[in-house]
């Protein structure tokens, strides 16, 4: 059986290449015509291949997809319309033969998209509804149409200019066709369904809510602005599957009530009356939609069968009162399908490089914004971190933490220093570094020293054959040759003395912190003896410390969320392309675009701000615990906290 699918729209030959390529020319230059004429011809071809192809099947749908996504790119990159590139897109109705012309690029994808729930609707149609994967796959495929129909719709929404130039994109149609798919998916999901184990109740929701879904189509189809669009066979193929599907809901529900034995046998009476009285007018219509006749013979017997019987038991046994049909309680439906989303198929835009001067300088302008802001966000993150860090080096933490809790008295970061240090052969590596690092200034100076002099000999060779042989003597003079070897050479010779002061500069520091680091590559007890134990067990476990640990932890957590927040302003920086919105908004005043894009960055730097406000009173009450914590320390404590703090 054949539910209804929708008919594609239908278009004439357009010749796209002329047109683009004199305005690639004109725009930009030969270079480009060049660079894009694969492209130009590309998509001319894909449009005669759209127009032309009549299968049903996914690569179908996959090919309307990509063009789809390709007018996406040409949208944005050239100004179709009536006053500048004349490109005119014909299409006709699905239903009639008028034709509607646009210069308008979102007529055609409104167009192709369409007809992509067109060809998801007529895929849906042939599967094999004999089996049970059949009629899933079928379900699936109408459910992708209704999702494409209630996308076109909201999209054509905004663009008046295309709802109002073809009946196929006005809200009554658009609304239909997504009811009808549901309907259909609905009633492929019943037909399932009444095949399995389900309660007759379960069944009546079921084929209640593909009634309401036919319900609506059908309503939808008989507005005004749809007469005389919608076919006939349409009208009384949607009212036939809303009778047959609200004859079983009614059918499905006198059963459940007999099964259950609630003493309602009038009501069942009065339901599969309605039942009955619905399939007979479904009998009717039928002869002028015989795909439908297997169906409606088929549920008619079981109908009126079950009608029969239940009349002729209650006469005859039960005698309950029969209700009439307008006491009888609505049916209520239970859903199982929605719109499902088909997603785009992604395509490279081939014309990508095609971005006129003045987006070029306009981009650059917002860059330079973008960069002001984000710099600005990260100096502020790093003044705060600056301010972190010098409060705790002014504090010794967390050093004086870890120092109390060790029980040497020593914190695990210093010890893990000096385990690192140890390993690497701590001085003694540096000290060999350092000897090989003045035997190769020295090799340097003197190998520079030997090049001044080989060419200084080489010019005074030069100067003594010029005295000796006068006019005779024509090569070229030695310091025009050598000038560039010279110039080489100074430069080197600067780079050599900048290097030996550097050296000097380092060498000073490690004579400052060579000792510590002797140390920290020593053995245990020397790292031991210089900070000496004093284990304040009573401190450790004092509610101040417990204060002062909680703060820090508090610390940690607001660096931590601040570093995430640096990262994701950088991330977020560096993906920011508004290419595509100055291309779609030239002749907008960018001063406007620039103030919506940069808003987008508004969330983050508030949570910046607002994470640097925190910080001041977190710091204040660190301070204040750790005066509290710091008074009562003997003197070999803070010898302690000293120590390991220089170390």
């Amino acid at each position: 059986m054949n539910l209804l699918a929708v008919e594609r729209r239908r278009t004439d030959k357009v010749d796209w290449a002329k047109l683009l390529q004199k305005y690639i020319r004109s725009t930009y230059d030969e270079n480009a015509l060049r660079a894009h004429q694969q492209a130009v011809t590309q998509l001319h071809q894909l449009r005669e291949d759209v127009r032309n192809v009549q299968d049903k099947n996914d690569t179908t749908k996959d090919l309307f997809l990509r063009y789809h996504a390709l007018l996406g790119a040409v949208e944005m990159r050239f100004p179709i319309s009536e006053n500048d590139i004349h490109i005119c897109f014909p299409w006709y109705d699905a239903y009639r033969t008028k034709k509607t012309s646009l210069f308008n690029v979102k007529f055609e994808r409104a167009s192709i998209m369409f007809n992509v729930g067109a060809v998801l609707s007529q895929i849906a149609n042939i599967q094999n509804k004999s089996t049970a994967d059949g009629v899933k796959t079928a379900a699936n495929y109408y459910k992708m149409a209704a999702g494409v129909f209630r996308a076109l719709h909201e999209q054509v929404s905004q663009v008046p200019e295309v709802q109002n130039a073809s009946i196929d994109f006005s809200s009554d149609f658009l609304n239909m066709l997504t009811e009808l798919m549901l309907a259909n998916a609905q009633y492929c999901f019943y037909d399932r369904a009444s095949k399995s184990n389900l309660s007759k109740a379960n069944l009546a929701k079921i084929s209640a809510q593909a009634g309401t879904f036919y319900d609506s189509a059908l309503r939808l189809m008989s507005q005004p602005s749809l007469q005389g669009y919608i076919p006939k066979a349409w009208l009384q193929h949607t009212e036939i599957m809303s009778g047959v599907m609200w004859g079983e809901a009614h059918t499905c529900v006198a059963e459940d009530l007999s099964a259950s034995n609630v003493m309602k046998y009038g009501e069942g009476v009065a339901r599969l009356a309605l039942a009955n009285t619905q399939i007979e007018n479904c009998r009717k219509l039928v002869r002028s939609v015989p795909e439908l006749r297997e169906l409606v013979d088929q549920v008619g017997v079981r109908v009126t069968k079950a009608f029969l019987t239940a009349e002729k038991e209650n006469d005859s046994i039960y005698h309950d009162t029969v209700p009439s049909t307008a006491a009888l309680s609505t049916l209520s439906g239970k859903p199982m399908v929605a719109p499902v989303v088909v997603d785009p198929i992604p395509v490279e835009d081939p014309f990508s490089a095609l971005v006129p001067f003045a987006v070029r300088q306009s981009l650059t302008l917002y860059q330079e914004r973008r960069y002001g802001l984000v710099s600005n966000e990260i100096k502020n993150i790093k003044d705060h971190n600056e301010i972190v860090k010098s409060a705790l080096a002014e504090m010794n933490l967390p050093g004086a933490v870890e120092a109390l809790e060790s029980p040497t008295g020593i914190p695990q970061t210093l010890m893990d220093k000096h385990r690192t240090v140890a390993s690497e052969n701590g001085a003694a590596h540096v000290t060999e570094l350092i000897k090989t690092l003045r035997q190769l200034a020295v090799m340097d100076g003197q190998l520079l020293d030997e090049a001044s002099k080989t060419l200084d000999a080489e010019e005074g060779e030069d100067r003594e054959l010029r005295t000796n042989f006068g006019p005779k003597w024509t090569r070229t003079p030695s310091h025009t040759l050598t000038a560039g070897l010279r110039q080489e050479t100074l430069k080197y010779k600067g780079n050599w003395e900048h290097a030996t002061k550097s050296d000097t500069y380092v060498l000073s520091k490690w004579d400052n912190v060579k000792r510590y680091v002797e140390l920290l590559a020593g053995s245990d007890k020397a790292l031991q003896d210089f900070v000496p134990s004093a284990t304040q067990r009573q401190l450790v476990q004092s509610p101040a410390v417990s204060a002062l640990k909680d703060d820090l932890t508090q610390l940690d957590n607001l660096l931590a969320e601040r570093e995430k927040l640096r990262k994701d302003i950088q991330d977020m920086s560096t993906k920011d392309d508004i290419t595509p919105v100055l291309m779609q908004h030239m002749n907008e005043p960018v001063e406007d675009i620039y103030r919506q894009e940069l808003s987008k960055y508004n969330d983050i730097t508030n949570s910046i701000h607002a994470n640097c406000e925190r910080q001041t009173p977190l710091l204040a009450k660190l301070r204040v615990t750790h005066k509290i914590i710091s008074q009562p320390l003997p003197k070999t404590t803070l010898c302690i906290l000293a120590r390991s703090n220089h170390v």
